[in-house]
């Protein structure tokens, strides 16, 4: 996502304290830093993580509202699921590929880069063929964005790398199940009415939402109308498929 959009999320970088890291420790490399993520054994880089994380923790102009907890979820899920939905609708317009069906949306969220660059050709919206294209939204991002709100809520007075470490060591475990609660109380408390996952993500993926109007205009768009309901319902049968397995 631009830098735009996360200064909207997540607030601006501190210069400050990137510069003083950066003259203490010149070693230091984030986007080096990688986890191994233990269901797939794939590596994930922390940058997107730390982000989505930073996300959930800033308050923004309105602290403790709707409008805050959208911002959240535009910089983790609801972003993603946006993106994904504008790669879609490029690729559609561009290459004349469609992948606005069930199956071929159920199998892009989340999916392993490596299966997606054998089955799938994604477009930009400049007619050119996007290089090991997944549709913006492969294993790696869908994987960060469940632990970052797993991540989040187990915050404490314990040191956050203490709080990774248990995490990917052994906390793990029952992550989707603790991402749809979390997502679905959420939504509930705002709209006070009682509702699904797939609801919580239509609210974004109809393309109803201010943020989620202006959030698009830095990373694309597609028809909220004809598609939106079809994105939020395959996310959250491929949420409910995880679950099943916890």
């Amino acid at each position: 996502m631009i830098q735009e959009s996360g200064d909207i999320t997540a607030g601006e970088i501190d210069d400050g304290f990137v510069a003083f890291v950066t003259s203490e420790h010149p070693e230091i490399n984030p986007e080096d830093i990688r986890i191994t993520e233990p269901l797939s054994e794939q590596e994930i880089e922390v940058t997107h993580l730390a982000a989505t994380i930073n996300a959930l923790l800033y308050r923004s102009l309105f602290p403790y509202s709707s409008f805050d907890d959208q911002l959240d979820s535009l910089m983790g899920w609801a972003g993603d699921l946006l993106q994904f939905g504008a790669a879609l609708q490029n690729t559609l317009n561009s290459g004349g590929n469609n992948y606005f069906n069930a199956n071929d949306i159920y199998n892009l969220i989340g999916i392993d880069p490596a299966a997606a660059q054998n089955a799938y050709t994604f477009y930009d919206g400049n007619g050119n063929i996007v290089p090991n294209g997944a549709g913006d939204f492969d294993w790696i991002d869908f994987i960060q964005d469940i632990d970052a709100v797993s991540l989040f809520q187990s915050l404490s007075d314990e040191p956050i790398h203490t709080v990774m470490q248990n995490y990917y060591l052994r906390d793990w475990n029952g992550r989707f199940a603790r991402f749809e609660n979390y997502v679905v109380d959420r939504h509930e408390m705002w709209t006070g009415l009682p509702c699904t996952l797939k609801d919580a993500a239509w609210g974004y993926t109809y393309g109803s939402y201010l943020t989620v109007q202006r959030f698009s205009e830095s990373i694309g768009t597609f028809d909220y109308m004809a598609y939106g309901e079809l994105i939020a319902e395959q996310f959250a049968n491929k949420i409910s498929f995880y679950k099943s397995q916890e």
